[in-house]
């Protein structure tokens, strides 16, 4: 069976990569590298968090209604 897309595949469209301080998000959420979310966390703290591991914050999505 073949499903088909509800909406067109758009090929051009961009991706933009925000990472550590890039990003702007004022709470952001955080998972580990098994996907296990650890919670949520000012952008502040998740920085260092981020740090204190040796890891990097990569921004997956933004919502603009919970700002995470």
């Amino acid at each position: 069976m073949v499903i088909k897309p509800t909406t067109p595949f758009n090929k051009d469209r961009t991706f933009m990569v925000y990472l550590n301080e890039q990003i702007k998000a004022p709470n952001i959420v955080i998972v580990d590298e098994a996907w296990v979310n650890l919670w949520t966390f000012p952008r502040k703290r998740a920085l260092e968090i981020a740090e204190e591991q040796g890891m990097d914050l990569v921004q997956m999505r933004y919502d603009q209604e919970t700002m995470t």
